[in-house]
C-alpha cells in the first residue's frame, strides 16, 4: 500500500512524497476504514443534501448518525495531503495541468478534494485489487509464468469487484429497459458486483476463447460513462505491472484453503460484506520463490 501511495503521488505531483512510511500507513488505515464503514444505502447517505450543512456545523448531529469518526478521519487525511502537496499552479505535473486548465476553473476546495480523491480512492482500490489478485492466483495459478494475458486481468477484476456499487448516475432522458420505465432525473446505481458475478458464472460454464469475448462480456471495474473512475489510466497499468512481476517471481498458495482450489461461481457470493469498497476475508498466503526451477518457500 505504501509503495502504491508513493507511485501515485509521484505520478500526480511529479515529486517525491515527504511523508514517512508510518504516516502513509496510518493515513491509508483511515481511508480504508472510512470506505468500509460508509456504505451507499445507509440512512445517512439517503438524507436530503441540506443535511450536509447540519452535519458540518453541529457535532451532536454527527454523533447521532455515527459519522463523527468518519468526518474526523476524512478531515485529518485531507489536511495532511493539503499540507504536503504544496503549490502546484506553476508546475508541469499532471495535477498542475488540471489546476491550470481554464475550462475547469477549479476553486481551492475543488483542488483539495481532487487531490484527496486521487490519492484516497487510487491507493485503497489499487491495494485491494492486488490483495484480491493473490486470492485469485492461489485458487487458479496462471499457466504462463512470464507474461499474464489480458483475460487474466479481466478475471482478477471480476473476482475482486473492489467497488461493488458504482457512483450514482442521474438519468438525462426517460427510457425503458426490459419492461421497466426509468424517468428522467432518476438516480441509478449500477450493481457492478452482480454484473461481474454473472460474467464469472458464464465464463466458468461456457469457457469461451478470448477472441470470442464480446464487449458486453468484459468487466467494468472502473464504472461507466462520465462518472467512471478518472484514475483508471493510472491504476490499470500499475496493477498489471505489479502482478506480472509477482507472477514471474512467485507461485502463490493459500495456507488456509485446500491447495489450488479451483475458482467456482459458488464460492464467491459469501466472501465479504459490502462497504464502498470490498475486502477479502483474512487469509495467509505462501509465496514460493521461483529460482531456476528450485522452489524456496517464504510467507
Amino acid at each position: 500500500e505504501v509503495h502504491s501511495w508513493r507511485i501515485i503521488w509521484n505520478f500526480l505531483f511529479s515529486k517525491e512524497c515527504q511523508l514517512t512510511d508510518q504516516q502513509i500507513s496510518d493515513t491509508l488505515d483511515y481511508i480504508s476504514s472510512n470506505n468500509l464503514q460508509n456504505q451507499l444505502f445507509q440512512t445517512r447517505q439517503l438524507l436530503p443534501s441540506f443535511c450536509v450543512h447540519i452535519f458540518k456545523h453541529i457535532r451532536l448531529a454527527r454523533r447521532l448518525f455515527k459519522i463523527e469518526d468518519i468526518a474526523y478521519k476524512h478531515k485529518t487525511v485531507r489536511q495532511l495531503i493539503d499540507s504536503n502537496v504544496g503549490e502546484e499552479k506553476n508546475t508541469n505535473s499532471l495535477f498542475g495541468q488540471l489546476i491550470n486548465d481554464p475550462k475547469l476553473n477549479l476553486t481551492k476546495n475543488d483542488i483539495s478534494r481532487l487531490a484527496y480523491e486521487f490519492l484516497a480512492a487510487g491507493t485503497d482500490t489499487t491495494s485491494l485489487t492486488l490483495t484480491w489478485a493473490c486470492d485469485y492466483f492461489a485458487r487458479a495459478p496462471p499457466k504462463d509464468t512470464f507474461k499474464l494475458s489480458p483475460d487474466i486481468f479481466d478475471m482478477v477484476h471480476r473476482w475482486a469487484s473492489v467497488v461493488p456499487l458504482s457512483l450514482p448516475h442521474v438519468v438525462r432522458e426517460s427510457f425503458s429497459l426490459k419492461g421497466y420505465h426509468i424517468p428522467r432525473s432518476s438516480i441509478l446505481v449500477y450493481n457492478l458486483y452482480a454484473v461481474h458475478n454473472n460474467q464469472l458464472k458464464s465464463l466458468i460454464n461456457n469457457k469461451p476463447q478470448l477472441n470470442e469475448m464480446k464487449e458486453s462480456d468484459k468487466p467494468i471495474p472502473f464504472s461507466l460513462g462520465s462518472r467512471s473512475c478518472p484514475g483508471a489510466r493510472i491504476a490499470a497499468p500499475l496493477i498489471e505491472r505489479i502482478l506480472t512481476e509477482v507472477n514471474q517471481e512467485f507461485l502463490i498458495q493459500s495456507a488456509t484453503q485446500s491447495s489450488f482450489e479451483t475458482i467456482s461461481s459458488m464460492n464467491q457470493e459469501s466472501l465479504t460484506p459490502f462497504g464502498i469498497t470490498r475486502i477479502p476475508h483474512k487469509f495467509m498466503y505462501i509465496f514460493i520463490k521461483r529460482t531456476n526451477g528450485i522452489r524456496r518457500t517464504s510467507i
